[in-house]
């Protein structure tokens, strides 16, 4: 079960970067909007970079929080081999998922940074 768990998150991390790589050369019109509201053109960019940092600290706040309901449930499974591995599962599934997210935001910033 878990070889699937892992097929399905790097499944789901590349449909990210490519669902990211198509979005890339889609002309949105943002500019044509940005400046009918009076917007200056670095004033969008500037505001999702923000929310990026924003949901990127609340991804790094439920990695924490998993880590400790993990060793949590390891040290009340006082040596109980079921919730030991149940307790190994949820550590493991929060690595592989902060691990996926650190390289979606790498790929994505490199693709940014490579196009600009």
């Amino acid at each position: 079960m878990n070889k699937v768990k892992t097929i399905f998150h790097w499944l789901v991390a590349i449909a990210c970067f490519l669902m990211a790589r198509t979005a890339l050369a889609i002309e949105t019109g943002l500019d044509a909007t940005a400046s009918a509201t009076g917007l200056k053109k670095g004033d969008i960019p500037g505001l999702v970079g923000i929310i990026i940092k924003a949901l990127l600290g609340l991804v790094g706040i439920i990695f924490f929080g998993l880590l400790l309901y993990g060793g949590f449930i390891w040290m009340k499974a006082r040596g109980n081999e079921k919730e030991v591995e149940k307790a190994k599962g949820v550590i493991t599934d929060a690595i592989i998922g902060i691990v996926i997210v650190a390289a979606a935001y790498a790929i994505s910033s490199f693709i940014i940074q490579t196009l600009s």
